[in-house]
């Protein structure tokens, strides 16, 4: 999967920075990925492969996607069949918008500005 340096989400680009140095929270556990709403960024640590940080990735943008949907980082209940429509609407924008799609924009470029 190829990751952009930048991506779009809902209304908001987030900027993707990747870094080589292992990546902890405030408890010392090792994060794959951290997303910044206030920043507008997803974080990425270093991974032991290409699919690790891919998922990684992902699994940050899904956040971002739910945040968009107005279910953030709170303990809100939902029904499991709202959370499957938002993700399978939003991840399928979330990839067709930012090119990350087999057989997308032919120039390759990102379409987040």
């Amino acid at each position: 999967m190829r990751i952009p340096d930048k991506v779009k989400i809902g209304p908001y680009i987030y900027r993707v920075k990747q870094r080589q140095e292992e990546y902890r929270d405030d408890n010392g556990n090792l994060l794959w990925g951290e997303i910044s709403y206030t920043r507008q960024e997803i974080m990425l640590g270093p991974a032991p492969s290409e699919e690790r940080r891919g998922a990684a990735f992902l699994h940050e943008a899904i956040h971002g996607i739910l945040e968009v949907a107005g279910y953030g980082d709170t303990d809100q209940a939902v029904k499991i069949e709202t959370i499957i429509e938002v993700l399978g609407t939003g991840l399928y924008e979330f990839l067709t918008e930012n090119g990350l799609l087999a057989g997308g924009d032919e120039d390759g470029e990102d379409k987040a500005q």
